[in-house]
């Protein structure tokens, strides 16, 4: 080979190693940036407290919500809210562990992940022996699927 050649092999030799090494930078650089942007979307996730399945049903799955709570002498257990068709539906199980009552309900609050009230209901019982058991069902025209916990508070 006479210099010229081997200059021009050169130059090719250093124009494919400067190509291999700029889409290696790029793979690694999108790869960082991809990542990051996985990593932000997991965090988003982690503030939904609920499941969406194929037909756009929301089912929560908040661990608050599953909470026992206690209201006077009323436990409110099982707490479910599912989000279907513009409509809330809040269940629990209520168990009177005083005397009847004859027209139980609560004003029952949707609490958000930062604590603020996202909606207002009421969960009507009606009339309950003393340790007697009965299933709820409160629906409201808000999504509340995403609810962090809800709150009770006897209507008198």
């Amino acid at each position: 080979m006479n210099g010229k050649n081997q200059n021009e092999m050169r130059v090719i030799i250093l124009a494919l190693v400067a190509i291999i090494a700029t889409i290696i930078v790029i793979v690694i650089v999108n790869r960082n940036n991809s990542n990051a942007i996985n990593q932000g979307k997991k965090t988003n996730n982690n503030d939904l407290n609920f499941t969406e399945s194929a037909d756009g049903t929301k089912t929560n799955v908040s661990q608050e919500l599953l909470k026992n709570k206690q209201v006077g002498d009323v436990v409110l257990e099982q707490s479910k809210i599912v989000y279907n068709n513009g409509t809330s539906l809040l269940t629990s199980k209520v168990t009177n562990n005083g005397i009847a009552k004859d027209n139980l309900s609560f004003k029952v609050k949707f609490i958000a992940n930062d604590g603020s009230v996202m909606a207002e209901a009421v969960g009507y019982v009606g009339k309950i022996n003393a340790n007697e058991t009965k299933i709820i069902d409160s629906y409201i025209t808000i999504d509340t699927s995403n609810s962090k916990d809800v709150t009770y508070e006897l209507v008198q």
